[in-house]
């Protein structure tokens, strides 16, 4: 079995989405593995230890803070701390950094075959909950950040002629260029290409869009059902592709023909004052939004908290609200919105309605 499985296990384990079946397996590779084994048992150890909890500022305080952020003019400041470790726990938890990297090169960089090929080829899968995020390294070496309620599916692409991955949601990519081996991102809607590059691909089927932003590089977004028409994006652009029922994805490429209508857009992104691009700002486990609708942001809250967000009027769901959600609760941040627009909502358990 290589170690590629046993680092897809941990990953599940570390992600609750561990089966008992998984587990039992898991616990038979470490046995197997006396480097893994060790490395997995230090890191265990350490994240035994328990926060200390601190006095919680007062809430009025900290709504005042992310209120500051819910403004355009006003710089980001820094978020309440909750919790923090003790000095022991820091040095052990820096300690445990590199060892805990160290295992990730190991597992993907220096293992032998996929666990596909020894498997009959089996696809590997990484999800996400609602409420969650994770990131993974691919046994090419490729850096992805998978984001909430995402699934992320591959084979061996580390011996595969042509790099292919499978998304459900939303993931960064990092792709560890090879021109000999291209990398593919699969979607049930498009597909892009990588030509060397960092970018960002978006596509919940809930949605109704298809949306790729690239931040370094460049990548080709391609029709599946018409492979022969590419777009070609340039560094901090971003593509908008609607799904229409009966129309195809991509209906023309050539704009200078004004006899047929492009159904996409394409944007320069603009980063913040603060510096975040909204369409990654998750990857640095924040979420950023600029002029958008409620009733667009509350999507993306819904995914974010694991929440369900219901509106009793129009008026306030086609508001626009601009801000940073860091570690807020959302509670907190609905809260601090209510600074700029006045609104009142209610929360009961996982459902809140907005008034």
């Amino acid at each position: 079995m290589s170690e590629d499985r046993i680092w897809l296990l941990l990953s599940r384990r570390d992600n609750g989405d561990i089966t008992p079946e998984e587990r039992a397996e898991l616990e038979y590779l470490l046995s197997e593995n006396e480097v893994a084994s060790h490395a997995n048992a230090f890191v265990e150890e350490i994240w035994k230890k328990d926060f200390a909890p601190l006095d919680s500022p007062d809430p009025e305080t900290g709504w005042e803070h992310i209120a500051h952020r819910m403004a355009v003019e006003k710089e980001p400041v820094a978020r309440p701390k909750f919790f923090s470790f003790d000095r022991r726990l820091r040095a052990a938890a820096i300690l445990a950094l590199p060892i805990a990297l160290g295992l990730v090169g190991y597992l993907y960089l220096h293992g032998g075959k996929a666990g596909a090929d020894t498997r009959g080829g089996v696809v590997n899968q990484v999800s996400t909950h609602l409420g969650s995020r994770t990131r993974i390294i691919l046994p090419d070496g490729t850096k992805v950040w998978l984001n909430v309620g995402s699934t992320l599916s591959y084979p061996d692409i580390k011996n595969a002629a042509t790099r292919e991955v499978t998304l459900n949601g939303e993931a960064y990519f990092e792709v560890v260029h090879d021109p000999e081996h291209p990398f593919i991102v699969h979607t049930n809607h498009m597909d892009v290409r990588d030509i060397g590059t960092s970018f960002d691909v978006k596509y919940y089927p809930s949605d109704k869009q298809f949306e790729a932003t690239l931040i370094e590089g460049s990548i080709e977004v391609i029709n599946p059902e018409d492979p022969e028409r590419k777009i070609l994006l340039k560094p901090s652009e971003k593509i908008t592709i609607p799904i229409l029922p009966d129309i195809p994805p991509v209906k023309k490429l050539d704009t200078s023909d004004e006899s047929e209508t492009t159904l996409y857009t394409i944007a320069k992104i603009k980063p913040t004052r603060s510096g975040l691009v909204s369409e990654t700002a998750w990857v640095q486990n924040q979420l950023a939004f600029d002029n958008e609708p409620f009733k667009e942001l509350a999507v993306k809250m819904e995914r974010w908290y694991n929440v369900k967000i219901y509106f009793a009027d129009s008026a306030i769901a086609h508001t626009r609200f601009s801000g940073i959600i860091k570690n807020e609760t959302v509670d907190q941040a609905l809260g601090a919105m209510k600074f700029s627009v006045p609104f009142s909502y209610e929360m009961h358990d996982d459902s809140i309605w907005i008034k």
